[in-house]
């Protein structure tokens, strides 16, 4: 904030307790809440083996799993994040291993909230 940023991005997050205790260690210690905007990632995970970001939940694991869509999941994640208040997002679709993404799995995700 200090050196001028004018924006801030976060690894996708699974819990909005963390999210609120960011805000709050902020301003406990800049004496200020944070007056720039923080984007939020939103990580659309898959069944394969795929690279991931932020400590995914065992029970999401376990959905992906038993078959579940990642691109369902994150539309749920997503409208829990919304209902907390939060209107800054990133989209990151599966990474794949082999380095490969699954647009079409975000191009779900995006139509979801037309």
């Amino acid at each position: 904030v200090l050196a001028g940023a004018d924006f801030f991005l976060a690894q996708p997050v699974y819990d909005t307790q963390l999210i609120e205790d960011f805000k709050e260690t902020y301003k406990l210690t800049a004496n200020n809440e944070l007056g720039k905007p923080t984007f939020y990632g939103l990580q659309i995970l898959s069944n394969k083996s795929s690279i991931t970001f932020g400590n995914v939940p065992r029970s999401v694991r376990r959905d992906l799993e038993n078959g579940r869509d990642g691109s369902e999941i994150a539309i749920e994640w997503l409208h829990k994040l919304v209902n907390h208040g939060l209107r800054k997002f990133y989209l990151i679709p599966p990474i794949l291993n082999d380095g490969v993404r699954n647009y079409a799995a975000a191009q779900k995700v995006i139509e979801s909230v037309r």
